[in-house]
């Protein structure tokens, strides 16, 4: 009877703490959604990304890009290959870069998690 006592003990108190919420970078992707034409249509594809870590975006797609999702990633826009060039900050689904000045003008990414700072 206390052998079926203790294991219901640590049964409850193992469920409780693997139960525990799981930090939202934990959830994260993995990746960012790059596409050629507005409302994330055209080619598309998915990018892996690595935190802090300069990727340069497919080929197809540099100069190319008019819509892209980065799934709450704070992520750094670049003109130019390696994160060189002009450079502006986005987050989430932007789904119409034609009316803006960077339409057709990111070459390269880097992305972060959390508020900007």
């Amino acid at each position: 009877m206390r052998f079926s006592i203790a294991i219901i003990t640590l049964s409850a108190a193992l469920t409780s703490v693997l139960a525990s919420p799981i930090n939202l970078v934990a959830r994260q992707r993995g990746y960012i959604t790059l596409c050629s034409d507005d409302l994330l249509e055209g080619e598309c594809e998915d990018m892996g990304i690595t935190i802090g870590t300069c990727r340069n975006l497919p080929s197809r797609l540099q100069d190319e890009l008019s819509s892209f999702d980065t799934y709450g990633y704070r992520c750094q826009f670049f003109t130019d290959l390696t994160c060189s060039g002009r450079n502006d900050e986005w987050t989430g689904r932007h789904t119409n870069l034609r009316d803006t000045e960077w339409n057709d003008e990111k070459s390269s990414v880097q992305c972060f998690f959390g508020p900007s700072g």
